[in-house]
């Protein structure tokens, strides 16, 4: 039998807020506060960008976003249903433009979306891999 497999796309997001760059992450509604970088699957018909612009706006409201670059995926197991699902993750680094309106979710489940200065970020992503991916790239870009 061929293993469960499944494909996500998200972003890590930047935003010029009183004069330096913060990341946006979403906020799961949850027992306890649980920040996330914006994600999730590919739907049939979509290309990564679609899935990661249509996850970014369903988990934080922000619309006007602009896909930057590829950073690259992650994989990892996830359990779902009761069965193992290989899950590959693609990030891409993205810029939100300032918005005229409130920002907020429109997939139930997530609360208006934080912005975090990137080292106060990191310790907030629940996921290991994540952090290290994080981390990994915001060195590149900033030193």
């Amino acid at each position: 039998m061929l293993p469960k497999t499944a494909t996500s796309a998200g972003a890590i997001i930047l935003r010029a807020l009183d004069g330096q760059l913060k990341i946006a992450l979403a906020q799961r509604l949850r027992e306890t506060k649980t920040w996330v970088l914006p994600k999730g699957h590919v739907e049939p018909g979509e290309t990564l960008q679609q899935a990661a612009l249509r996850e970014i706006h369903e988990e934080t409201g922000l619309a006007r976003v602009q896909l930057l670059t590829y950073l690259g995926k992650i994989e990892r197991e996830v359990l779902k249903n009761g069965a193992t699902v290989q899950k590959t993750i693609h990030y891409y680094l993205a810029y939100a433009l300032p918005a005229d309106q409130p920002e907020l979710p429109t997939e139930q489940g997530f609360a208006e979306p934080g912005w975090f200065a990137p080292a106060d970020a990191l310790p907030l992503l629940p996921y290991e891999q994540e952090r290290v991916f994080v981390r990994e790239q915001l060195t590149e870009l900033f030193g």
